[in-house]
């Protein structure tokens, strides 16, 4: 029996993550991503929030809410949101890095609306580039 491989999204959604935490230049371990049970990307940003000092932030990312830059929960405690990145699902790297940036600096703005992607646009069609420029560089 053949076993099914991963889906297009998970090939995708893994080079897509592993390009933006370069872009963010994220420590060595400090990006994870997963498929199963639901697509999701975890990526440890090095610095902290300037209005936060001592607390680490984190980028996370889903399909359905995109990227958000949030204070790594205390012990015990829930995160705190700081931002979320605009209407686009999987924006350019260095689109999110400069979000990062900003959320660093305490500059970043809540926006309310969850990303959505296009008529007619698959998240496939939108992560798998990613994975043609890994293979390129």
């Amino acid at each position: 029996m053949l076993e099914r491989g991963p889906a297009p999204e998970e090939v995708g959604l893994a080079a897509y993550a592993r390009a933006v935490a370069d872009e963010v230049q994220t420590a060595v371990g400090g990006a994870i991503w997963e498929a199963r049970p639901a697509l999701m990307a975890y990526i440890a940003l090095s610095g902290e929030c300037v209005l936060h000092p001592g607390r680490d932030v984190m980028l996370t990312w889903s399909p359905v809410r995109g990227w958000e830059a949030a204070l790594e929960a205390a012990v015990a405690g829930p995160t705190r949101l700081l931002a979320r990145l605009g209407d686009h699902v999987a924006p350019a790297p260095p689109v999110v890095a400069q979000f990062a940036d900003e959320a660093l600096r305490g500059e970043g703005g809540y926006d309310a609306r969850l990303p959505a992607l296009p008529a007619g646009v698959s998240l496939s069609s939108v992560l798998l580039p990613y994975v043609f420029r890994a293979w390129l560089s």
